[in-house]
């Protein structure tokens, strides 16, 4: 197969083909990269959006890197506050604003397995920072497992 990429290479690009394989072999994915310089790559369907998270909503897609094959997404994101209620207690009433279980245990007198064993972590306070729009990424797998569409 390398060879076939070497005389493509060749035809295009002539004497500069070595160093354009040299470029192609020191990248992840040669096999993409010889496509970009043949100039054949297409360009995977990517979803526009993907589903909002706990922290993030508003994911939505801005560009793509063939050669790391991750998503570049903006997204605004949700300031939490979370603590500590009563596991059954269906009112959700807050017994510890504590995130860290040490600091509830602290907090209510209790031992981190009596505080796992009656307890829950739940969010009682969300705000939606939309003053600022964020920039992150991640692997195209993970983007399109979960897309919107």
């Amino acid at each position: 197969m390398e060879k076939v990429i070497r005389i493509a290479l060749e035809n295009q690009f002539g004497s500069n083909a070595e160093n354009v394989l040299k470029l192609i072999l020191a990248t992840n994915l040669p096999e993409i990269a010889t496509e970009i310089a043949l100039g054949v790559y297409e360009e995977p369907v990517i979803s526009k959006q993907a589903k909002d998270k706990k922290d993030e909503i508003n994911r939505t897609f801005k560009s793509f890197n063939p050669l790391t094959e991750y998503v570049v997404y903006t997204c605004n994101r949700v300031n939490l506050k979370e603590g500590w209620a009563l596991k059954g207690d269906d009112s959700n009433s807050i017994v510890s604003t504590k995130y860290w279980s040490d600091d509830a245990c602290k907090e209510l007198g209790i031992s981190e397995e009596e505080l796992k064993d009656k307890f829950h972590r739940i969010v009682y306070e969300r705000e939606v920072d939309l003053s600022r729009t964020y920039t992150s990424n991640m692997h195209l797998n993970k983007w399109e497992s979960e897309s919107s569409n």
